[in-house]
């Protein structure tokens, strides 16, 4: 009895977007066209995350530059208008929204 396995490929968007509207639908278009079945994002708000002024990591610092991590990851988050914009193109696409929750 041989079992038939499908692979599932999820395209790790994550934060890739820097905070751009345009850029994250752009992640979901090349996710699609390159055959992905899914394509996954980050959810959270950063005043959960860290308090105001923490400092950055080394390698985010060099990555990004000075400033604080809140801001930094401020930056970063998805609003429920962008969220609601994502699973539209997903699913005009045909491929399904992910999303990891903090």
């Amino acid at each position: 009895n041989e079992i038939e396995m499908k692979i599932f490929v999820i395209a790790e968007a994550g934060v890739n977007h820097n905070g751009s509207h345009e850029l994250a639908l752009s992640l979901v278009e090349t996710a699609a066209r390159c055959g992905a079945d899914a394509v996954k994002f980050q959810t959270f708000t950063a005043d959960k995350l860290v308090r105001q002024g923490a400092e950055k990591a080394a390698y985010q610092k060099a990555a990004t530059g000075g400033g604080d991590q809140h801001s930094m990851l401020k930056q970063l988050e998805m609003s429920a208008e962008l969220h609601h914009k994502l699973i539209i193109r997903c699913r005009d696409l045909g491929i399904e929204f992910m999303s990891t929750p903090f």
